[in-house]
């Protein structure tokens, strides 16, 4: 899966191919499809650029609810700019903060505590 957001970004910077959209695109699909949050993102990002805010919102609200804090400040905007409503905002932040919370443990806070020594 990371292999396929890999090669997107490859296809998306022109780094060792040349740059075309639409194969990040395909890549991101397969990514996202498999669980990649970032390439989730990326695609919500480029629908948001092509005006299909609907579709946007969308993998944004996948990518927040993985505990992906772009994806959280992208809906955050977009209720700013008012195309969501408070609800759906609400609801980012509960999955968002649902899902980090489930990634939190003490063994990562320890070895996190550990690190910054």
């Amino acid at each position: 899966v990371d292999g396929y957001h890999n090669v997107a970004q490859s296809y998306l910077y022109g780094e060792g191919v040349e740059r075309d959209m639409r194969k990040a695109r395909y890549y991101w699909e397969l990514a996202a499809e498999g669980g990649n949050v970032d390439s989730r993102y990326n695609l919500g990002v480029d629908e948001e650029k092509a005006g299909n805010y609907e579709r946007a919102i969308r993998h944004f609200m996948i990518s927040a609810g993985a505990g992906d804090d772009d994806s959280l400040v992208a809906i955050r905007n977009s209720y700013a700019q008012k195309l969501v409503t408070k609800d759906v905002f609400e609801k980012a932040l509960r999955a968002h903060q649902k899902a980090t919370d489930e990634m939190k443990s003490d063994r990562r806070d320890k070895a996190v505590e550990y690190l910054q020594l």
